[in-house]
């Protein structure tokens, strides 16, 4: 039977803190921003860690919609900068490519990630949840966003 042995959480809320804050584009000036840290002790290489978030965001600007910005999640270990152990894009579709802003609809992105904890360097590690933005324009991060992960023992 598996054992949880360590689980580490980083929430924050709608409204709270910074939030919402903006993202931009990196060929605009934007860079990959850190969203939340945990940090995760394996006992084991045998173990795993198991990962799952979500992060409430919105396009601060819709104009055609093959020009919406695409938002990428990463998870890093070590560092902000350290290397990437899992990654994923949303985007937003809205059908008529009018210029228009969305401030009523957030929309979420969520996902759940396992490695081994061979594949990660061996003893307590901080894990950073970032976001960038992929695509023409800039989007805001409005929360909620959360950040979890388990240690399991097989």
């Amino acid at each position: 039977m598996a054992t949880i042995l360590d689980y580490q959480t980083n929430d924050a809320l709608i409204g709270g803190g910074s939030l919402p804050f903006p993202v931009t584009n990196p060929l605009l000036g934007g860079v990959e921003l850190e969203v939340a840290t945990i940090n995760l002790t394996p006992a084991d290489t045998t173990n795993l860690l198991r990962f799952e978030g979500t992060i409430g965001w919105q396009p601060d600007l819709l104009l055609a919609t093959p020009l919406l910005p695409i938002l990428q999640v990463r998870i890093r270990v070590g560092s902000p900068t350290g290397t990437v152990i899992y990654e994923t894009d949303d985007s937003a579709l809205i059908g008529t490519g009018v210029l228009t802003t969305i401030t009523d609809n957030i929309l979420t992105v969520s996902f759940q990630h396992s490695i081994q904890a061979s594949v990660v360097p061996t003893g307590s590690q901080p894990y950073f949840l970032t976001v960038a933005v992929r695509g023409l324009g800039s989007i805001s991060i409005r929360g909620p966003i959360h950040f979890g992960a388990f240690v399991i023992a097989p």
